[in-house]
């Protein structure tokens, strides 16, 4: 997981430098960067219900190392990389390869868990680690492009050089899991879930789809300097991004740790709803960087909190089916991370001003209703969990410890 963000995060930075060093790509250098990036998260929401799906078939370990080994290939491939049109396609292959890693990496951990708590905590440290490498993977970026640039006189074996160590790590991972990983379930049950689960199935990911938009049009709002931020400085936006990944990750590290069950984390949901809400408003009202970082902090903690508890609950739901539901997981998540940077682009340039955040806030009151639906019926499966015992084991269940 830490490998593939910190490569997503990586790229940012040279998009715009391999944009320029294609063929055709002359005055559209931002628009074909940002164009590079929704490639890859739509290539992420068509593959990874297949490859959950697939994993549910064949086992967690080859379809991982399938997905790490070919994304290896696909980030060493930029190198080879002399037209826009082929630039797109090393994308989307990238986010094809991508896509297997997520849903299966949390689909490993939940046939593995001894009980639902330690699923809930394994499940969060998969997502600190997707942090963690999309805060560094801009960082290693710049810096192995200048220790390249460095040690070697032509100027592009500093664009590649992030590229290849991208792919070493990658392949080293795919290693390691090769080697050490157990394989999950090969057989998924013919017997469908109950309506009801399937129902919830459904509203649950219809959140993530919207908490991810959220996210999605408050970074580009950030990133573009939107209403009360117009005159931020590009170190104070690039402080806020920092601040707001440190809160989602302290956020999860304490909210699915032993000081909180996990059987209650669903009663996360509709206060998160509601305080997204709250801050957006704020952010769209901020009239100076001092209320523009309460904002971010209150967006990036109830973020932090709500997106790994559908995944949780998600997982809960799946039984057997944990590749495949949270491949859709991955996918509602992919999906509304694209179309709200998209949205945010074009409410800024069409209305301007604090719109986006007003629009994002009216999003998240609408989210914490249909959560409030949610919970209703969390709240049945929570009470159906018996609680957990710290001492508990499953025998029929292999070990990631």
């Amino acid at each position: 997981m830490f490998t593939v963000a910190a490569s997503f995060g990586l790229v940012l930075p040279l998009a715009p430098d391999l944009v320029r060093a294609t063929q055709g790509a002359a005055g559209d250098t931002a628009l074909h960067a940002g164009g590079l990036t929704g490639v890859y998260m739509v290539a992420i929401t068509i593959f990874a219900p297949v490859w959950g799906r697939l994993s549910d078939r064949a086992g967690r370990r080859w379809v991982l190392v399938a997905g790490l080994a070919g994304f290896a290939l696909s980030m060493a491939g930029f190198g080879w990389v002399q037209s826009l049109p082929a630039l797109y396609l090393q994308r989307a292959l990238s986010g094809l390869f991508a896509a297997g890693v997520a849903p299966v990496a949390a689909a490993a951990v939940a046939d593995a868990a001894p009980s639902d708590q330690w699923r809930a905590s394994r499940m969060a440290w998969l997502n600190m680690a997707s942090i963690g490498g999309f805060v560094l993977g801009p960082s290693l970026s710049v810096w192995v492009r200048g220790a390249a640039e460095a040690a070697a006189s032509p100027s592009p074996a500093g664009v590649l050089a992030p590229f290849a160590a991208a792919a070493l790590v990658a392949v080293l991972a795919a290693g390691g899991i090769a080697f050490t990983l157990p394989d999950g379930p090969t057989e998924t049950p013919r017997d469908l879930a109950p309506t009801a689960d399937r129902l919830l199935g459904g509203l649950l990911l219809a959140l993530a789809f919207a908490v991810s938009l959220i996210v999605g049009v408050f970074e580009v709002a950030v990133s573009l300097r939107s209403g009360g931020l117009a005159a931020a400085s590009s170190g104070e936006v690039a402080a806020m991004f920092a601040v707001c990944s440190l809160v989602m990750f302290l956020v999860q590290a304490v909210l699915f740790s032993p000081l909180v069950r996990a059987e209650h984390t669903w009663r996360l949901l509709a206060p998160g709803f509601a305080l997204l809400a709250a801050a957006l408003f704020l952010s769209a009202a901020a009239s100076g960087l001092g209320e523009a970082v309460v904002a971010v902090t209150i967006i990036a903690a109830s973020a932090g909190a709500v997106s790994p508890t559908l995944a949780y609950w998600q997982s809960l739901l799946a039984g057997r089916r944990q590749g495949a539901q949270l491949g859709r997981q991955t996918a509602a998540a992919s999906l509304g991370q694209a179309v709200g940077s998209t949205a945010g682009g074009l409410l800024l340039s069409r209305f301007g001003g604090a719109d986006p955040f007003l629009w994002s806030a009216a999003l998240a009151a609408g989210g914490g209703l249909a959560a409030l639906i949610a919970v209703r019926r969390l709240r049945r499966h929570a009470l159906s969990i018996p609680a957990a015992d710290p001492r508990s084991t499953a025998s029929n269940k292999p070990s990631l410890r």
